[in-house]
């Protein structure tokens, strides 16, 4: 594997924008943030220069909710709509990928800039990467790409609500 890694090396060197894709069935959590981001992926991205305004990521099937699991999965006691739980997961989401981005960076700064870093002093330095929560589906399903037949969307009922960059 240690050839796949200089791949990977070399084509981040050369790259000009990263995007990290992955599905969020469930909530995200720290694990997932951490998995999706690797220690030496993130100071391969580090040495070349992409946390800044180079980096993004996606995270689909924002559209697959089941709520009982997500109420479980995010922890919340009262009853939530479809569409309330995937916007507080879809929030969460976003929030636990950035945090961990920001924690990711701290850990390979030197010792005394980690200290004088918080989130915030990323944020203000232009290191805040963009994190698009997207259903895919549902885009389709709004933007008239698939059949009736397949039903209406299950979650989202405006395009822009799908995240969808187009």
């Amino acid at each position: 594997m240690a050839g796949g890694h200089n791949f990977l090396r070399q084509l981040l060197k050369h790259a000009s924008n990263v995007v990290v894709v992955t599905p969020i069935k469930r909530a995200a959590s720290e694990k997932v943030a951490q998995e999706m981001l690797g220690e030496q992926f993130r100071r391969q991205l580090l040495m070349d220069g992409h946390y800044k305004q180079s980096l993004a990521f996606v995270a689909t099937c924002s559209d697959e909710v089941t709520p009982s699991e997500l109420r479980i999965n995010l922890g919340v006691s009262e009853p939530l709509t479809t569409h309330d739980l995937a916007q507080l997961r879809n929030k969460r989401t976003k929030d636990t990928i950035r945090r961990d981005c920001y924690r990711g960076l701290q850990k390979m700064q030197s010792l005394a800039e980690a200290i004088r870093s918080s989130h915030r002093d990323f944020h203000e330095k232009g290191v805040v990467p963009p994190v698009f929560t997207t259903s895919a589906r549902d885009y389709q399903k709004l933007a008239g790409l698939l059949d009736a037949s397949d039903g209406p969307p299950k979650v989202w009922t405006t395009l822009e609500n799908t995240e969808v960059q187009r």
